[in-house]
């Protein structure tokens, strides 16, 4: 497969918040993808065990200057909205610092290894969906890439997580007041042009996240 013509605008490898956003099944697609980002086992903040089937964990920790920090998961979600102007665009799936992670389709990945302001090292891979259209699948905050730019299967290691970008909020690398972390891997969708749709990537792939459900936001001592 040759390297796509129209591949990762700026808008796309740059954006983390915004607008242009879809969630349904119907406006965005579907494919069969990898049952997680992740080669082994997915990470784990609270819960001894993951549940089977599940592709991980929303990130639940939040860092807050006056030291009091949150457990918000649903911060982490598609959509949610971050300010009275803007929304999520990807989802944050905690992990942590130098975790694998993988493929989760098949198609041609474009290796970003100068840090950009928000999403540092990143990887976009574009691919088909089920009903034949394109998409553009980006990995950001990563701390280093496996190889460089070429087709990637569904299960190969391609990256580590990190804290590059605007992941770094204090507690990233390091704990927070209540031992926990907010790494995480940032995973969204886009059509392969500028200013396309983002879609939902838990809808576009089936998968569930522990967490998805979990509404809080409270102090991270009663996580």
């Amino acid at each position: 497969m040759d390297r796509p013509e129209i591949l990762f605008h700026d808008d796309f490898r740059e954006s983390v918040e915004g607008s242009g956003l879809r969630g349904s099944l119907t406006a965005c697609s579907t494919y069969k993808a990898h049952p997680s980002p992740f080669r082994n086992p997915y990470p784990l903040q609270l819960k001894k065990n993951p549940t089977p089937g599940y592709a991980g964990e929303l990130r639940g920790y939040y860092r807050r200057s006056d030291g009091k920090d949150r457990w918000k998961p649903s911060w982490s979600a598609f959509n949610h909205p971050r300010d009275a102007n803007s929304v999520h665009k990807g989802v944050d799936i905690y992990a942590p610092v130098g975790t694998e992670v993988v493929a989760v389709v098949e198609g041609w990945a474009e290796f970003h290894s100068t840090p950009s302001s928000d999403l540092g090292i990143r990887i976009g891979i574009n691919f088909t969906a089920a009903d034949g259209s394109k998409w553009d699948l980006l990995y950001g905050h990563l701390s280093s890439l496996v190889g460089a730019s070429r087709r990637v299967k569904k299960g190969e290691v391609i990256g580590k997580t990190g804290c590059t970008g605007n992941a770094e909020d204090g507690t990233c690398a390091t704990a927070n007041t209540c031992g926990g972390y907010s790494s995480h891997l940032h995973l969204a969708i886009k059509e392969p042009i500028s200013n396309g749709v983002y879609c939902d990537p838990l809808a576009f792939f089936g998968w569930t996240l522990d967490y998805q459900g979990d509404l809080r936001d409270v102090d991270c001592k009663n996580a």
